[in-house]
């Protein structure tokens, strides 16, 4: 059945219909913090550390569907219904065109002493959530395959297609070799005991939940998630004092790493960059759009390259954003889907980054849509993040709270990570 299909589509290709230019082999994108890794590249973590890695499926047919004038080089007649990364409806004439994603698969291969959670937080983004073990790890590897199935239809002919594709990443876990507990803010090395693993799990889950807290900026909870700290830590040091009262030989080295607040602390500096690179658009826009305006209103080949000049001046805005800054914005402001506000991708129907423009009425068309739209949400935004600044110099009485009971815990040391 697939065979036919693929003749039709062959067929189809030949008449002219619609004539397919080559696109990129699909891939797996992967990403840890901003810092895109290719298949077979090595990620340095710690014993006990929560890592967020962010999986895409790039190329193959969502390449068309993002970029149709850059790769599927659609008539120049046909007028653009709706168009995003997992979706392409055009018509031609009377005719109705649509290609859509049915469904996208992806499966995770790794040692058993790794713990994942994989959350799908869009159609084509998996966030995959990594508990980095304490043990050793004979192959720690993570192997992430990719399947994505598109639809294509026009009048009553249905077709489908299939992408695949697998990328590895590999771990180098570093850490002390003695250390039999490790979490992201504790170390324990010493004599082990499976009563204290326990108290210090929930330590650790103190630990995250003031942090999550103070993120969303939920106060009240946060400080009732102290409380819950302060106990965990008595209940710690009574069971410590139990522990060495029946052995006179235990001994263990506690050591806790950073607050619970250094998170939320550290990023209003990275607002604060992101709301300078936010506010430095407005100039931008208008000079771009005063530029955008001088061109005809029916724009010849002549002007592709004013065109192209254009969208890529923001094109390199965005690719210039501090690592980790939009999955940072839709941390801290959810309601708002950033990538889409801030990539100028999602309004082109052609690549910037090739300089390829086939369509100069079309490209001409999104780029008014782009300028348009954006000079009216940039302000709004500049003002979402500046308010979110705002609200989070709170954190800063938790953080001198947290400092300075964590720091006189006297059965453990404590590390400063800033």
């Amino acid at each position: 059945m697939k065979r036919m299909l693929l003749a039709l589509v062959s067929l189809l290709i030949a008449c002219g219909l619609f004539a397919v230019q080559p696109v990129r082999k699909p891939f797996v994108e992967m990403s840890v913090n901003g810092e895109k890794f290719q298949d077979g590249g090595i990620l340095e973590v710690d014993k006990g550390d929560l890592v967020k890695i962010t999986i895409s499926f790039e190329g193959g047919r969502r390449d068309y569907v993002k970029f149709p004038d850059s790769y599927a080089d659609i008539p120049r007649e046909a007028r653009i219904i709706s168009r995003n990364e997992n979706l392409l409806v055009y018509q031609v004439q009377n005719e109705k065109h649509e290609w859509k994603l049915l469904d996208q698969e992806l499966v995770v291969e790794t040692d058993d002493k790794i713990k994942i959670r994989n959350q799908k937080t869009q159609a084509n983004e998996h966030q995959i959530w990594m508990n980095v073990p304490t043990r050793r790890v004979d192959e720690p590897y993570l192997k992430f395959s990719l399947k994505s199935s598109w639809q294509y239809t026009e009048g009553t002919l249905i077709m489908q297609d299939e992408d695949k594709a697998d990328a590895i990443l590999h771990l180098k876990i570093k850490g002390k070799t003695d250390e039999w507990f490790v979490s992201q803010n504790i170390k324990v090395s010493g004599n082990e005991d499976t009563r204290l693993e326990e108290k210090f799990s929930k330590i650790q889950n103190c630990y995250d939940n003031i942090q999550e807290k103070i993120i969303s900026k939920d106060f009240n909870s946060a400080q009732a998630e102290i409380r819950n700290l302060k106990s965990s830590v008595q209940q710690t040091d009574l069971l410590l004092k139990q522990i060495k009262n029946e052995d006179q030989t235990f001994f263990a080295d506690v050591v806790f790493v950073g607050l619970p607040s250094d998170k939320p602390i550290e990023d209003i500096s990275k607002l604060r960059e992101l709301s300078n690179y936010w506010t430095e658009l407005g100039p931008m826009l208008d000079l771009h759009r005063d530029n955008f305006y001088k061109l005809p209103s029916v724009p010849t080949n002549n002007d592709k390259e004013e065109v192209l000049v254009i969208a890529k001046a923001f094109d390199n805005w965005y690719h210039s954003l501090p690592k980790n800054g939009i999955d940072l914005l839709n941390t801290y402001i959810p309601d708002v889907n950033w990538d889409e506000k801030a990539s100028i991708h999602y309004y082109l129907s052609f690549n910037p980054k090739h300089g390829r423009l086939n369509n100069v009425t079309r490209g001409h068309a999104d780029l008014k849509d782009f300028l348009e739209q954006r000079s009216l949400d940039v302000p709004v935004e500049i003002q979402k993040i500046n308010h979110t600044i705002s609200r989070l110099q709170a954190a800063r009485l938790f953080d001198g709270m947290l400092r300075g009971y964590i720091s006189s815990i006297n059965f453990s040391s404590w590390k400063d990570t800033r």
